[in-house]
C-alpha cells in the first residue's frame, strides 16, 4: 500500500475515532432536546442512558488511547498513534486554559486568547461541555477530576508506546 494513502487511512482512524467518540459524548448531552419527546412518551429513562453513555465516553476514549498505543507501537502505527494522542490532548489543554484564573487587563490574557485561543476553541468547547456535565458524585471540582483521569491515561499510553519493543 502506498505510504501516503497508509498515512491517511491511519490518520482517520486514531484523530478520526477519537473525535467520533467525543461527538457521541456532545449528542449524549442531548443539546438538541432530540430525546425529550421520547422521555416523555415511554417508560425507559432516556436520560439515565445517556447520563450512562457521558460518563463512559472519557473511559472509553482512554481505554481506546491504551490499546492504540500497545497496537500501534507492534504494528508500526506512527501516525495513528500520535494524532490519536493529539486528538485526546487538545481538549485537555483547552479545558485547562479555559480554568486558568487570568485577568481581562492582563497582556498575557490577550496574547493567549488571541494566539492559543483561537486555534483550541472548538477543542475547548468539546472538553468544558462534557467535563463539566459527567455526573460521577464527585462534587464541583468533578471535571477536573475527569482531566485528571485522562491525562494520566494520555501519560501512561506514551509510557506503554515507548517502553514497548518491536518485534522483528
Amino acid at each position: 500500500m502506498n505510504k501516503k494513502k497508509s498515512s491517511g487511512i491511519q490518520f482517520v482512524f486514531g484523530f478520526g475515532v477519537v473525535m467520533l467518540l467525543w461527538g457521541i459524548g456532545l449528542l449524549a448531552i442531548d443539546p438538541f432536546d432530540w430525546f425529550y419527546n421520547i422521555f416523555m412518551e415511554s417508560d425507559i429513562d432516556v436520560y439515565l442512558i445517556l447520563d450512562i453513555v457521558l460518563t463512559g465516553i472519557p473511559f472509553l476514549i482512554c481505554l481506546y488511547l491504551i490499546l492504540l498505543s500497545v497496537s500501534g507501537k507492534r504494528n508500526n502505527y506512527k501516525v495513528m498513534y500520535y494524532s490519536a494522542l493529539t486528538a485526546v490532548c487538545l481538549p485537555i489543554i483547552a479545558y485547562l486554559f479555559n480554568e486558568l484564573p487570568l485577568n481581562d487587563s492582563s497582556i498575557i490574557t490577550w496574547i493567549l486568547g488571541l494566539t492559543i485561543g483561537w486555534i483550541l476553541y472548538p477543542f475547548g468547547l468539546i472538553g468544558l461541555v462534557i467535563f463539566d456535565n459527567v455526573d460521577i458524585g464527585f462534587g464541583y471540582y468533578e471535571g477536573m477530576y475527569i482531566v485528571l483521569i485522562m491525562a494520566s491515561a494520555a501519560i501512561l499510553s506514551m509510557v506503554l508506546y515507548k517502553t514497548i519493543k518491536i518485534k522483528n
